[in-house]
């Protein structure tokens, strides 16, 4: 029980900052510090580096609570909670499954980085604090 409640509130936390985040990247759409010419010229660039800035400290801060909530197969507990904020994500085209394919196709590269980033996190702050590298073989 105290699992699930703990996958919950990972869940709306994961929500809260995938909703911070992008809304901090449409901000930065409209109020970009790169140029016009930028925009026209290397949209990519642009566009990959207005959702590093957006996405990265969102993620960082998303997998280091996520490390500290889940102290047992925390990595595991925190991609099943990136699943449920992705699922309250796509609710609304869940309900239309002609929307599912073309929705996808065209978000994916905002939602993939919250899948995948804050477990990637959680394992890697996991690793640095264990003590393995003590262990003899």
């Amino acid at each position: 029980m105290k699992t699930a409640l703990r996958v919950l509130l990972g869940a709306v936390l994961g929500t809260l900052v995938l909703w911070l985040s992008v809304s901090a990247y449409g901000l930065l759409a409209v109020w970009s510090p790169w140029s016009v010419e930028w925009w026209k010229h290397h949209y990519e660039v642009v566009s990959v580096t207005s959702k590093a800035l957006a996405f990265a400290p969102g993620l960082i801060i998303l997998g280091v609570i996520f490390a500290s909530l889940f102290k047992a197969r925390a990595v595991l507990w925190s991609l099943v909670a990136m699943l449920l904020v992705l699922l309250v994500a796509y609710a609304d085209t869940l309900l239309h499954p002609e929307q599912i394919g073309p929705t996808l196709r065209i978000t994916w590269s905002l939602f993939v980085p919250f899948l995948i980033g804050p477990p990637l996190i959680v394992y890697f702050v996991s690793r640095l604090r264990s003590n393995n590298r003590w262990r003899v073989p």
